[in-house]
């Protein structure tokens, strides 16, 4: 593709764009005039507008005239700073490729992987049975009560295991009952029953199990929870912060997991989820802080993701997700902080990811997002370091504040149609961003404040005709930013000032932008728009 432009009677100047840039430049005695202000920073006009190519440059502070600036120097460093953008986004395309494929590759080994080192290190002592099982490493005594039952020692079983038959396990909060108008405390174990527990087989005939029956049970290892139908509840906090625990199958009768239920199992590396069409939610924080979880798979019955359910999972190389119609919602926070994650597909079906739903994913190399979804809420990709793509569905029309701060690996974006405001810190500190195209949309408004502020690599940016306000300090230290392209010449808030239609229409005006509003920066940035 090439394209002429004409500055004056005999200034010519070919741009082929290409990867390559060829310039015939044919200096005569039409020149601009030059302008400066603090720092030499300088800006153009051309004498011929209607003809001409309008360019207008902005300054920190008052200019004066400085004569005899050539015109072709201008479209010269600006087709360089075009052909230098195009070969980094060729060489970012090419890691971007070499990326994807190994963390697919990575993704696809992750299930075997975390099952098997699941597998190699369950000891599973006590198969199924109607009696529940409570063993440990040194003795309880003979006996011991809980919640009225008594536990005696059987000797006939390995190491100092303890046997009942119960049909149930009271909330751990429950010590107290009220009877005949008074509490009366129930018989509860000794405390060294809840804390040195190594392993457990929950018998058949349990049918449930209260909340934090076994928070803080930190020595346990393993347990086996009840193979009946009745069993439909792993209540809240039940094993949470059971630090020990390596492993563990939910059974296909549980519809139920509640807020919670294995929050900081710091050593939990494997868990296989029911599989019945009646489980439909993984609830908040559930898994939350579960360090050595690796690898999960949602039941396609899973409708939500709710709020840090997975937060925080720091070992969690890859998750597979429900596929299924139903499955609409992805939480705040649902994996935020979940740093060893380096690919994953959201299902069609989706159409709400909450607010840091993926913040601090620092390994994540790419994401795919599907058309159903709407808006990106704020903080959704915050800190996502390794984020080298993504592409923003066409049904998106919110991007919120902040959502891709920090993502210092990601070098292109493009922002939909239906996207009328850039909002606060959007782009903030995405020192690898090269480019950004802002489709041109007649709804698009404003880029809100800090919007691209330490953009380093950013050179430059197209924005629609639409444009009213540029915000303070939107492309704040774009160091390397020197061209703003505006198709049309129109009244522009910047910062705090407006810019009236008349600046950008005449040679002799150049609007006064004070630091720290709008453009922060030592470098020189130049604002062109077309002839009318």
């Amino acid at each position: 593709m090439s394209r002429t432009t004409k500055f004056g009677a005999g200034g010519n100047v070919n741009i082929n764009v290409n990867m390559n840039v060829n310039m015939n430049v044919n200096v005569n005695s039409d020149n601009f005039n030059k302008y400066k202000g603090q720092n030499r920073i300088g800006a153009t006009s051309i004498s011929n507008y209607r003809a001409l190519k309008r360019l207008v440059s902005f300054c920190k502070s008052d200019c004066s005239i400085i004569p005899n600036t050539q015109a072709p120097a201008l479209a010269l460093e600006a087709a360089l700073a075009l052909n230098a953008t195009a070969a980094e986004l060729a060489l970012a395309r090419g890691r971007e490729a070499a990326a994807v494929s190994a963390a697919a590759a990575v993704s696809a080994a992750a299930p075997v992987s975390a099952a098997a080192a699941a597998e190699s290190t369950s000891t599973s002592i006590i198969g199924q049975g109607q009696e529940t099982l409570l063993q440990y490493a040194t003795s309880q005594g003979a006996s011991f009560v809980w919640n009225s039952t008594t536990f005696i020692l059987d000797t006939s079983l390995p190491n100092y295991t303890y046997s009942a038959n119960i049909t149930s396990i009271p909330d751990r909060e429950l010590d107290l009952v009220f009877v005949g108008g008074s509490y009366v405390g129930l018989p509860a174990p000794p405390a060294s029953v809840i804390t040195n527990l190594k392993n457990a087989r929950i018998g058949n005939s349990v049918e449930t199990i209260g909340a934090s029956a076994f928070e803080n049970c930190n020595a346990l290892t393993f347990i086996t929870l009840p193979n009946n139908s009745s069993f439909t509840t792993i209540s809240n906090n039940l094993f949470n912060k059971c630090g020990s625990l390596i492993s563990i199958t939910i059974p296909d009768s549980v519809t139920t997991i509640a807020s919670s239920a294995f929050r900081e199992c710091m050593h939990l590396i494997f868990i296989t989820l029911p599989n019945n069409l009646s489980f439909a939610t993984i609830n908040s924080n559930t898994f939350r802080d579960c360090r050595s979880l690796r690898y999960i798979r949602i039941p396609d019955s899973v409708t939500t993701i709710n709020s840090g359910a997975f937060q925080n999972c720091t070992s969690l190389i890859t998750i597979t997700l429900p596929n299924n119609l139903s499955f609409t919602t992805i939480g705040s926070n649902a994996f935020d902080g979940c740093i060893a994650l380096i690919y994953i597909t959201i299902p069609n079906s989706v159409s709400i990811i909450g607010y840091s739903a993926f913040a601090q994913c620092s390994s994540l190399l790419y994401i795919m997002l599907p058309n159903s979804i709407t808006s990106i809420a704020n903080g959704t990709f915050l800190g996502c370091s390794s984020l080298y793509s993504i592409a923003i569905p066409d049904s998106v029309s919110t991007i919120g504040a902040a959502a891709f701060r920090g993502c210092i690996s990601l070098y292109s974006i493009t922002i939909p149609n239906l996207v009328t405001i850039i909002n606060t810190s959007t782009f903030s500190g995405c020192t690898g961003l090269l480019s950004i195209t802002i489709q041109n949309n007649v709804s698009f408004t404003t880029i809100g404040p800090t919007a691209f502020m330490n953009c380093s690599a950013l050179r430059s940016i197209r924005i629609p005709d639409s444009i009213t306000t540029i915000n303070s300090s939107a492309f704040q230290n774009c160091t390397l930013l020197a061209f703003v392209y505006i198709s049309n010449a129109k009244a522009v808030y910047l910062g705090n000032r407006i810019v009236p239609v008349q600046t950008w229409s005449s040679p002799s005006k150049s609007p006064h932008i004070v630091p720290p509003y709008f453009y922060n920066a030592t470098s020189t940035i130049r604002f062109l728009t077309p002839s009318p």
